[in-house]
């Protein structure tokens, strides 16, 4: 799944074709382009290419979304605005395989072999229901490969007020380690970023 549900109010100026083109009109993060592309496109490249379903998490523009994926909105049931743990919980909701892949939507040079590592993490570490990345620096929450049978803690975690996406992983997951690739989490939250993320693609093999 993608994780395209946030408000992306620090994106709220952006709009760009290529990456130096003017941006005065507000839009969709996920729908933001990146050299021609939406970075939804981007986001999807990190996914299985072997998978059976692809799911996006999107509270706005389901229409647009609907051309890469089923639109799976935040469930109300499980609080109002309480951040992406909700996304991910609405679509273990109706997930119809036993391990869920997550992505953001913000990353457009998600790591190569990022869920097969995540599987071996899984492996490594006996009988973990969930692997999320990090680097040297920190976590990335993010990205996870989950088990739908957390599903239960991870409503019971959202209906005690839970929030943080870290706390909830940390206490469930193995940690699988990148640390020869921090740049391939860098995300875009502003128009700077977009343009930072452009500058890197440019120097790297992913165009």
């Amino acid at each position: 799944m993608v994780l395209a549900g946030g408000w992306g109010r620090r994106m709220q100026t952006a709009r760009f074709v290529n990456p130096d083109a003017a941006a005065p009109t507000p839009t969709e993060k996920g729908l933001v382009c990146l050299y021609g592309r939406p970075l939804i496109t981007w986001a999807l490249q990190g996914l299985p290419a072997q998978r059976r379903h692809t799911y996006i998490s999107a509270n706005r523009c389901h229409h647009d979304y609907a051309r890469y994926g089923q639109v799976v909105p935040d469930d109300p049931a499980l609080g109002v605005s309480v951040g992406p743990l909700q996304g991910v919980a609405s679509v273990l909701q109706i997930c119809s395989t036993p391990w869920l892949m997550v992505v953001p939507v913000d990353v457009p040079a998600v790591p190569h072999r990022l869920f097969e590592q995540l599987a071996e993490g899984i492996a490594g570490a006996g009988h973990a229901r969930l692997a999320y990345a990090r680097t040297d620096v920190r976590s990335q929450p993010l990205f996870m490969l989950v088990h739908v049978t957390l599903l239960p803690a991870l409503r019971q975690y959202l209906s005690d007020g839970g929030r943080r996406v870290h706390a909830w992983i940390k206490a469930h997951g193995v940690a699988v380690s990148f640390s020869d690739r921090p740049p391939a989490f860098f995300n875009i939250n502003t128009p700077a970023d977009l343009r930072e993320a452009a500058r890197q693609l440019r120097q790297s093999d992913r165009l």
